[in-house]
């Protein structure tokens, strides 16, 4: 299953007209005005878990299931022949067992995290080393990209916040303490399995196992707003305008949660039904287009009305 905004096997560009997935080893990018499409592959016995595009690079990360080279980083052709992606690097440091989530990280994602089970690690590009040792936690079950609002608290570790993850534990900020190792602190939301995050302007949004979506404030420190999206598992969320919007995916749905100007709090707006299990989604900025990967359906596009 897809978990995270930013960490499933499906990311979409409306803006540049472009459409990254996976299906089983391959890595698939999509031109959508001219249907042409890149590949590239990991082992032809792995599965890609997990895909993350760095803008700032031109790189597209991927993470798969046990292989030689788990963890591998892709610079995007420009040409338009076949293979349109070249391999730059191959990590193997998870290939007994495999990586579940991978993102780009850092101001200028100059790092790679990790997550294999319950072992999280950061890859640093700029000197092509691990960042200090994995540290091993109860369970991890998604990661996401810290957004440039996210700021340590009082409480909080040294260094600039890389990325967030969530787990049986609650939601915790990661960063690079000073002696180069991971380091991280615990925030204020503590639901019980947190399987999706993003980030949205001013709030770090979740979804937990047992369908209830928080609202992290980031200036306040504390959780501003909690609903409950419905008693399925969150396996996709997504904060658009600057958390105005908030998107979550379950199984076999899709709802857009507005902000009410009467009561300033989320209702559901709007809800797409899929058929197959909800593998992925990625919408556009306003948070009304956007593409969903399904079990029996594919890759298709959707509109929220």
């Amino acid at each position: 299953r897809a978990v995270g905004a930013h960490n499933n096997c499906l990311v979409w560009r409306q803006d540049k007209g472009m459409l990254v997935m996976s299906s089983k080893n391959l890595l698939i990018e999509e031109d959508l005005e001219t249907n042409k499409q890149k590949f590239a592959q990991h082992e032809l016995h792995s599965t890609i878990t997990s895909i993350d595009i760095s803008e700032i690079k031109g790189l597209v990360v991927t993470g798969s299931t046990k292989s030689k080279g788990s963890v591998r980083v892709w610079k995007r052709g420009e040409e338009e022949e076949l293979l349109g992606f070249e391999s730059v690097l191959a990590l193997t440091v998870f290939d007994a067992d495999g990586v579940d989530h991978v993102c780009f990280c850092g101001k200028d994602d100059e790092y790679i995290a990790v997550i294999s089970g319950k072992a999280i690690l950061l890859y640093d590009m700029a000197s092509s080393s691990i960042a200090g040792n994995a540290i091993t936690l109860e369970r991890i079950d998604c990661l996401v990209k810290a957004s440039d609002e996210v700021r340590l608290g009082s409480n909080g570790t040294s260094g600039e916040v890389l990325m967030l993850s969530g787990g049986p534990g609650g939601l915790l900020m990661w960063s690079k303490g000073t002696q180069g190792n991971l380091d991280f602190v615990m925030t204020s939301v503590k639901s019980a399995e947190i399987t999706a995050a993003c980030c949205s302007g001013p709030f770090i949004i979740t979804g937990s196992s047992k369908g209830r979506v928080e609202m992290y404030g980031i200036k306040e420190d504390k959780v501003v707003e909690t609903w409950l999206a419905g008693s399925d598992e969150i396996c996709c969320i997504e904060g658009k305008r600057n958390g105005e919007l908030v998107i979550v995916g379950v199984e076999d749905n899709v709802s857009q949660f507005k902000k009410k100007a009467d009561d300033g709090k989320h209702g559901r707006n709007a809800e797409i039904i899929v058929e197959g299990g909800l593998i992925g989604m990625h919408w556009d900025g306003d948070g009304e287009e956007g593409v969903v990967a399904t079990g029996c359906e594919g890759v298709k596009y959707c509109r929220f009305g």
